[in-house]
């Protein structure tokens, strides 16, 4: 049994200039609006693309953790942790 007990959702992106309403549910769009902590590839475009789901949603109010080819493998269990 893990020791975490919340909840991890993967949330698809589009590719290119393609609004993300137009191809992606409505259930992506609100859970986007229920969450503010992501694990990210880079968190200059995934503020972009949150924006751009939820307009309303405060930037401020985000936590971005990296995940990417940079990101110390130790630093993974912490990013669990937040959620």
């Amino acid at each position: 049994m893990s020791e975490y007990t919340g909840k991890l959702y993967l949330i698809p992106t589009t590719l290119g200039d393609t609004e993300p309403l137009n191809v992606l549910p409505l259930s992506v769009k609100k859970t986007i609006e229920r969450i503010d902590t992501y694990i990210v590839e880079n968190e200059k475009t995934a503020r972009r693309f949150i924006k751009k789901i939820s307009s309303s949603k405060k930037q401020s109010a985000l936590q971005l953790f990296p995940l990417n080819k940079f990101t110390d493998a130790n630093a993974l269990p912490s990013y669990l942790g937040t959620l």
